[in-house]
């Protein structure tokens, strides 16, 4: 009898853990593929972090050195339909390998001599 309390002592302090889920770390390509057109960059910030470069000229692409070798690069401007235009993802973004980073861009991301990361 001691035993059977026991165990049903155990479920009932235990049935909220049941009850709650477990807050995961997203994948690179989870938080990508959640980011979305109209996103302040506030919240492109806490969903990726800092950008590993801007490599805007005229405009901000911001881009984002991603595991297994891709890149990604968000193209961020003034949203005027938002009160007081805020900076806001433009297009979604697409996830690049570095070798079609290279040929698009002519540097892989990291390249100390791309314009982006020179000094």
């Amino acid at each position: 009898m001691k035993r059977t309390v026991a165990v049903i002592l155990c479920m009932i302090l235990l049935l909220p853990l049941l009850g709650c889920e477990l807050k995961r770390e997203k994948s690179w390509q989870e938080k990508v593929d959640s980011i979305e057109v109209g996103m302040t960059i506030e919240d492109l910030f806490d969903l990726m972090g800092e950008p590993d470069a801007d490599m805007g000229s005229g405009t901000t692409l911001l881009m984002y050195i991603l595991p297994d070798q891709h890149v990604t690069v968000v193209h961020v401007n003034n949203d005027y339909t938002q009160e007081g235009h805020p900076l806001a993802v433009m297009d979604k973004p697409v996830v690049l390998s570095y070798e079609d980073f290279k040929e698009h861009y002519r540097h892989y991301p990291d390249d100390p001599n791309a314009w982006w990361n020179a000094e």
